[in-house]
């Protein structure tokens, strides 16, 4: 398991992702934190200049950066290393 704190907006949003969070989602964010990481893709590799490039799995991991963002959180954790079965 590979695990980063990364600002909200060093995550880039799928292709999927909702134009905004749903209100719903922000408040539990807000009311009880991020509790789990949050699932991305790593095209580290893929990268000319070799720096981190994170990629929220599916839309709802976007939805979930995308939330953390509006509410101003510095930073959010971020696990590359994970499964299908894990989405």
């Amino acid at each position: 398991m590979t695990q980063h704190y990364v600002p909200p907006s060093e995550v880039a949003l799928s292709i999927d992702a909702p134009d905004w969070p749903s209100k719903l989602l922000k408040r539990i964010i807000e009311r009880d934190g991020l509790i789990v990481p949050i699932l991305v893709y790593n095209y580290s590799a893929m990268s000319p200049v070799g720096e981190s490039v994170f990629v929220a799995a599916d839309s709802r991991q976007s939805e979930r950066v995308m939330a953390c963002d509006e509410l101003g959180f510095e930073t959010i954790l971020i696990e590359d290393e994970w499964e299908e079965g894990d989405l």
